[in-house]
């Protein structure tokens, strides 16, 4: 259980480092979609490399862990897509 809750920890806190990495570089850019696509891989790469490690250390708890790191980037991705929309909202009210 404690591994659980160290997977959780470490994919939240890395899903967050990441979203203050690019979030200006993905709503001040021209090529909105391409920054978009490029940020959801590395986003999906990191996530499956760090639940691939703890699948590997652990594979009998290989189906928690999978499970847990798609229930949190579902709801961080929904997350983001509203951060997102709400600040290109804002910029394009603004002028």
């Amino acid at each position: 259980m404690i591994l659980l809750t160290i997977h959780c920890c470490i994919l939240a806190l890395l899903l967050v480092i990441m979203h203050r990495l690019f979030i200006d570089q993905l709503i001040s850019e021209n090529t909105y979609i391409a920054n978009q696509i490029r940020y959801f891989l590395s986003k999906t790469t990191i996530l499956f490399a760090t639940t691939f490690f703890f699948c590997f250390f652990s594979p009998i708890n290989s189906t928690k862990f999978i499970l847990s790191s798609l229930g949190i980037f579902i709801v961080f991705h929904f997350i983001e897509a509203l951060i997102i929309q709400n600040k290109l909202d804002m910029k394009e009210s603004n002028g």
